[in-house]
């Protein structure tokens, strides 16, 4: 069951809440101990036993923790009840003045403002200083005053779904409501669907004890936030000692009956924005938010089944995976493209999003458990695609091979329509509006072939993200460069519009590494450029913000050298940063905590047939076009023969 919510901000509304920090949590807990949670919780049915204990749960709240009513204040956080008072005052004389129009009320109306704009400052001084010694002390607090400084990302006052408009928040709620429940797939009135190539040897129960729920609740510690069951982490976590047992009650009948609770399945359903037109509905995808119990619920059968899961996903899956990541998948096609390129082969990709539709026990968009069960409901794809080559990062997916005639265009579609076939079989479909067809080539002519899902051609293009990287038909990435520097200069001005009046380097710093070095560093290891100029673009990033930190922190430097600002701030050049990240990328492939063993193939090691006085570790094959030679995993096998300290890394 769903809850669909707007985000929308209330206006002059009275709110009321539960001050969980002050709740009387020894009365609590007295009053949980006095049960017999193992008679009241095995003698009914397993949704009946929820019941029960949310009962309990929902009465101690009710009865045991106050309850406040308050007003939002119309005032910013950081005024000062002196500053308020001068407010209304200066409001007060202001129009005392302009009814009397006499001289003296205007000099105490001008008194007021003047010291309205003295404390203005004051306060506002005092809160930035607080805010920003808060970084170590609490950091959530500092992010709270930088994300506030952004621009809204907010849904707008106005959204439309094909002919329907919305413009207010009940209406916009059940314009989202009615989207998304439109592209559920009713429950079958019969039995679930057979799962086509989908046999897999699983773990039949999830241990877990009564310790390792009270764990579960202790992490809650400092999580205020409040579920759709209306029980905040902060309740939980100090009720913890005595709730550990009856939740393992609860959890363990659930395990044992195979029935997940109908209560633990109510979320509320929150649009967050995808791409596009930001008014347009369909461009807003759901995102469930689960109460803390069915969250800890999940997060104990997901702990309990992962080991034995990794061994049964396919290869070819790098989403939710531990040591996968978007940057192994984007290697592992980028090489795949760039070994066609050497045999002079033209390849051909098909990119889509699969629309996921929740299947009927219920798999919310934002559950633990949710990536694993839709992970383990495809995993059968490679039967569907024995000729092709394709990559999976969740639900996004590449299909791909060599070009060499248009029997193989014929092939490639023979296989998109039978993954196509496949698909409708376990209830699932395409969105053909997100899927594409590139041909990525280094040769004019090229075969050009329309494709087709379902009768419907799909969109050519000669450039396409994919997981955040901009790819051309020619693998120059000189446009996804631009674009990042383009993004991160905005962001950057941001940073330095929110923190030109901090003065601690440490807070400037971490927002810049935060919002605008994040973006420069994205899978720098398979783009990083071998060009000088594309370099120098992407540390004029850099040094923007260096100037405008010296100016700010007062650092003194040579005209246009930076280099006392980088030592002040304790940071190092981006193409530095990025010698590391292939470094230890490479490290990371060898020692298996990346888990890739496609590329792992692609590591030589030197292993001389007589005594040397070469000592380095790889052998790099040789190439004959700069964009071989720059290939992701040679380019790390050639910095590791150059950097003597490379065998030494942690």
């Amino acid at each position: 069951m769903l809850s669909f919510v707007d985000d929308l901000p209330s206006i002059d509304r009275c709110h009321k809440y539960y001050n969980f920090r002050k709740a009387c949590y020894p009365r609590i807990s007295t009053f949980l101990s006095s049960f017999n949670w193992l008679e009241t919780l095995a003698t009914t049915d397993i949704d009946s036993a929820t019941c029960a204990l949310y009962d309990a749960l929902h009465y101690c709240v009710t009865s045991f923790v106050p309850l406040v009513v308050f007003k939002p204040s119309k005032f910013p956080s950081w005024f000062s009840k002196n500053l308020k008072n001068i407010v209304f005052a200066k409001k007060e004389m202001h129009a005392k003045y302009k009814a009397s129009r006499n001289p003296a009320d205007y000099n105490k109306f001008s008194n007021l403002r003047a010291q309205y704009k003295y404390y203005y400052k004051k306060c506002y001084k005092t809160f930035l200083d607080n805010t920003e010694n808060k970084l170590k002390v609490n950091p959530r607090l500092f992010w709270d005053f930088v994300r506030k400084g952004r621009s809204s990302n907010g849904i707008p006052n106005s959204v439309h779904l094909n002919d329907l408009t919305a413009t207010d928040p009940e209406s916009i709620s059940s314009l989202f409501s009615s989207y998304f429940n439109s592209v559920y797939v009713p429950s079958p009135a019969s039995s679930l669907p057979v799962i086509p190539f989908a046999q897999h040897t699983l773990p039949s129960d999830c241990i877990f004890n009564v310790d390792d729920v009270e764990n579960g609740l202790a992490a809650l510690k400092n999580v205020h936030s409040v579920g759709l069951d209306g029980l905040s982490g902060t309740f939980l976590y100090n009720i913890r000692s005595v709730l550990c047992f009856p939740l393992w009650l609860l959890f363990r009948r659930s395990m044992d009956d195979g029935i997940f609770p109908s209560m633990l399945k109510i979320s509320s359903v929150t649009p967050v924005f995808k791409s596009g037109d930001k008014s347009n509905v369909t461009n807003y995808r759901p995102i469930s938010i689960l109460s803390h119990i069915a969250k800890l619920f999940e997060h104990l059968v997901l702990k309990s089944i992962q080991p034995s899961v990794d061994f049964v996903l396919v290869d070819e899956q790098y989403g939710f995976q531990p040591g996968r990541s978007s940057t192994s998948n984007l290697i592992v096609f980028n090489n795949f493209v760039l070994e066609a390129f050497e045999n002079r082969s033209q390849v051909k990709v098909l990119g889509s999003k699969s629309a996921v539709v929740p299947v009927p026990s219920g798999v919310p968009q934002g559950g633990h458990l949710s990536p694993l069960l839709f992970s383990l409901f495809i995993n059968g794809i490679t039967k569907a695609v024995p000729k092709c080559r394709f990559l999976m990062f969740a639900d996004d997916l590449k299909l791909f091979r060599k070009i060499e005639s248009e029997a193989d265009c014929l092939a490639l579609q023979n296989e998109l329509d039978s993954i196509s076939l496949w698909f409708s079989t376990l209830g699932l479909q395409f969105n053909t509006n997100k899927c594409k067809a590139m041909s990525f080539a280094r040769r004019r002519l090229v075969f050009d072939y329309s494709y087709t899902i379902n009768g419907s051609v799909i969109d050519r293009v000669a450039s396409n993200s994919d997981l955040g990287v901009l790819f051309t038909a020619d693998l120059n990435f000189r446009p996804h460069i631009d674009s990042i520097c383009c993004r991160a200069l905005k962001s950057l001005g941001f940073v330095m519009r929110t923190m030109n009046e901090f003065k601690l380097s440490g807070s400037l710093k971490t927002v810049y590494c935060s919002l605008v070095r994040s973006m420069l560093e994205y899978a720098s290891v398979l783009w990083d450029p071998f060009v000088v100029t594309d370099s120098c673009h992407l540390e004029q990033v850099q040094r923007r913000f260096l100037s405008s930190a010296a100016y700010m922190l007062k650092i003194v430097h040579p005209p246009h050298d930076y280099t006392p600002v980088l030592r002040a701030l304790g940071l190092t050049s981006l193409a530095d940063r990025r010698v590391k990240a292939n470094l230890a990328f490479l490290k990371k492939i060898i020692d298996g905590s990346l888990n890739a063993p496609s590329l792992l193939v692609q590591v030589n090691f030197k292993v001389p047939h007589r005594a040397t006085r070469s000592r380095v570790p790889f052998a790099v094959p040789l190439h004959c076009t700069n964009y071989d030679k720059n290939k992701p995993i040679d380019r790390m096998m050639r910095l590791a023969n150059e950097d003597p300290s490379f065998l030494s890394l942690p």
